[in-house]
């Protein structure tokens, strides 16, 4: 999955859901998630971000 597809889908999700600006957004350590076109990307819109430990999706 390219990175260019997360944040295109994450756009998507955030005007059609219109999210509050306390929003933590939980991910994965995949390369898309942590990349520095992401998470700045997210940070614009004051959306915390959560990512999990390797091999455990719950924290």
């Amino acid at each position: 999955m390219k990175t260019e597809l997360v944040i295109k889908a994450f756009n998507n999700a955030r005007l059609s859901q219109k999210p509050s600006q306390d929003l933590v957004l939980h991910t994965n350590l995949g390369s898309q998630y942590t990349s520095s076109e992401f998470t700045p990307h997210i940070q614009n819109y004051l959306i915390k971000q959560s990512i999990s430990h390797k091999g455990c999706p719950y924290y």
